[in-house]
């Protein structure tokens, strides 16, 4: 009876110390004690809708930490043939997107950009291309590269942050 009871209470500490520890599948690692996360709104959108993308900077450090560029630059996706599409952000009236670059110790910086699934450009530098339109995507599997992003820590020092991919379904 005891070593039963034993066997139990040592199955549950494992249990409870295997939750606290399982890693957050939607973190990219940790770097100067910070971790970058891209997610949507939704998994599967229509071709032609937007949605949001979440941009996430968890700050795990002692000291406040400065994102040293926008969040919302260069979002790409790539579906299952390697045929790559550039997200491109939509900035319109009624939609306020304030910007607020620096993290403090222990919080977690989020950024909401919007993104329509209608148009796209080829992959290429965000600030370079204009305001084109070159076509429609199609609908399919896809997966959102991973992004990277700069940080400041307070001694001064650059960090590249760089996130999880994540999985997106376009559908008619």
């Amino acid at each position: 009876m005891i070593q039963k009871t034993l066997i139990a209470i040592c199955l549950i500490t494992f249990a409870i110390i295997s939750c606290s520890v399982k890693s957050d599948p939607n973190w990219g690692k940790s770097v100067c004690e910070c971790r970058l996360s891209i997610g949507l709104s939704t998994n599967i959108v229509t071709t032609g809708s937007s949605a949001n993308i979440h941009i996430r900077i968890k700050n795990m450090s002692s000291n406040a930490i400065k994102l040293n560029s926008k969040p919302w630059t260069a979002f790409t996706i790539t579906n299952t043939f390697g045929k790559s599409y550039q997200l491109i952000p939509i900035f319109d009236t009624g939609f306020v997107l304030p910007f607020n670059s620096n993290v403090n110790a222990g919080e977690v910086g989020d950024w909401i950009i919007r993104v329509k699934f209608c148009v796209y450009a080829e992959p290429r530098d965000y600030a370079e291309r204009g305001d084109t339109v070159l076509g429609v995507i199609e609908t399919g599997e896809y997966e959102f590269l991973p992004i990277t992003r700069e940080i400041i820590t307070a001694d001064k020092k650059v960090c590249t942050l760089t996130s999880n991919s994540l999985k997106v379904k376009v559908v008619e």
